[in-house]
């Protein structure tokens, strides 16, 4: 698989593409659940912070507070797919050269984790963010073995483009993900391989386009 806007071959985890994922306590056999997928421009966006990065990446990691995981999420994206993805934490990429930056925000489930989570699909959803700055959607890490509020998650399924879940892993606490032990369920790694077809240009949404009937 091959992305026009990294000029160069995604790798193929074809052992999640071959099989069936476990049930979630969030999404259920579902690996993606879709929102809207243009910005509805309910609400204004308030505080709005871009950052120019100084370079660009395949993907930005938007991480909404500290402890989200997105460090794991890089090096998993990195690992299965040989995806060069780049964290960013006081805002998001924007390029004032014109270049793609395709984006997906990582947040706890939490209650600080959902605050964030909130502000951020209510800033994507007033459409004022550049639209060079790709939203692909929302990535929900569990804070626990439990999904304690579902319908705050609930909610936000519905303010995102697309949301994505990493249910609890417990090996995960005494391990860093470079560990050769680090092991990945079949779930998880469907879950990665859908963030990867999510940057093919045609799932992406343009925050400038104007809105369809």
């Amino acid at each position: 698989m091959t992305n026009p806007f990294l000029g160069r071959p995604l790798v193929v985890d074809q052992t999640a593409t071959d099989a069936a994922p476990e049930t979630d306590p969030l999404l259920g056999r579902r690996v993606v659940e879709h929102g809207p997928q243009q910005p509805p421009r309910r609400a204004p966006a308030g505080r709005l912070s871009l950052v120019d990065p100084g370079h660009t990446a395949d993907l930005w990691i938007y991480q909404l507070h500290g402890g989200t995981g997105a460090s794991t999420l890089q090096e998993l994206l990195r690992r299965y797919h040989g995806l060069d993805a780049h964290i960013l934490a006081n805002g998001w990429p924007h390029h004032p050269g014109g270049e793609l930056a395709p984006t997906l925000a990582i947040a706890r489930t939490h209650g600080a984790g959902v605050e964030a989570a909130r502000q951020a699909m209510t800033q994507w959803g007033s459409g004022e963010l550049p639209p060079t700055t790709r939203v692909m959607g929302l990535l929900l890490v569990s804070d626990g073995p439990k999904v304690v509020d579902r319908a705050a998650l609930k909610a936000l399924r519905a303010m995102s483009p697309a949301v994505w879940h990493l249910g609890w892993v417990d090996q995960w606490r005494t391990l860093t993900p470079q560990s050769s032990e680090h092991q990945c369920s079949i779930r998880i790694r469907m879950t990665l391989s859908s963030i990867i077809r999510a940057l093919q240009p045609a799932t992406w949404v343009n925050p400038a386009a104007p809105l369809t009937p």
